[in-house]
């Protein structure tokens, strides 16, 4: 984020909404155009709550995404100022594609070493 501001340039933070971290700095704060969530607190909710009721194993795995409310976007004034309506809309409607499974996000889990390391080298400029 340092970097971001010292060339002016945008960021995506990460985690935690990292614009509310930096809301001391405007000028940092604003370069942040969003922050993708993780919601450790609504994973925590759901896997107790699973443990409770039993659908959820005591050292088992289990995913979660935004289907489950563990990942999101950062919707805050920054966003809203600095990310036009239009593309917001496209997030919003890529978003619903994911959850009605229209678009399906794939997952190194269960990957062998050479899958994954085509999909990373797939990522790279």
């Amino acid at each position: 984020m340092d970097a971001a501001k010292e060339q002016l340039k945008y960021a995506i933070g990460t985690d935690s909404d990292q614009s509310l971290l930096f809301a001391d700095d405007e000028v940092k704060a604003n370069l942040i155009l969003t922050s993708q969530l993780k919601r450790i607190d609504a994973t925590i909710v759901t896997v107790v709550q699973g443990m409770i009721d039993g659908t959820q194993a005591f050292g088992s795995g289990a995913t979660f995404g935004i289907k489950e409310g563990a990942i999101c976007l950062s919707d805050n004034d920054y966003y809203k100022a600095n990310v036009s309506q239009e593309m917001r809309d496209k997030v919003a409607e890529l978003e619903q594609k994911v959850l009605n499974g229209e678009i399906v996000v794939d997952t190194a889990y269960g990957m062998d070493t050479d899958a994954i390391k085509a999909a990373i080298d797939a990522a790279r400029p």
